[in-house]
């Protein structure tokens, strides 16, 4: 995580080198193929020997975190542009040509485009959570 050949100013807090959007881009910023570079080089548990030994309870942590998550809340997709975002494209003929089916690239790590998903609270069951519904 910290070789300037993957990562430009690698000890420098700076979660926007992540972002895709011209507001975050910045004079010193490797375009889309640094970020292509960063993504391919970013292994946040390791691999082998030296892997990380929380990885299982970190899966099993994001597995609660989705579980409440479709229990509390019902999800559809964003409409117009965004909903866009993360489809197949027409033409392709390695089954990646749905542009309705959303493609996940499942690598050493994953790496993807949206989808864009609106939450929104699914019957009383947001109450226990103990927040505002009109937030």
């Amino acid at each position: 995580m910290h070789n300037e050949t993957y990562f430009p100013e690698p000890f420098k807090y700076k979660p926007e080198r992540w972002l895709d959007d011209e507001e975050h881009t910045t004079e010193n910023s490797e375009g889309e193929q640094g970020k292509s570079i960063m993504r391919a080089a970013f292994a946040p548990f390791a691999f082998g020997d030296t892997g990380c030994l929380g990885k299982a309870m970190a899966y099993h942590e994001i597995s609660l975190v989705v579980a409440k998550t479709l229990w509390y809340f019902d999800f559809r997709r964003a409409s117009g542009e965004a909903d866009k975002l993360g489809g197949g494209q027409p033409g392709r003929t390695d089954g990646r040509e749905k542009p309705g089916e959303f493609q996940l690239y499942d690598l050493a790590v994953a790496d993807h485009d949206g989808p864009n998903l609106i939450f929104e609270p699914r019957g009383g069951f947001w109450a226990y959570l103990g927040v505002d519904q009109r937030t």
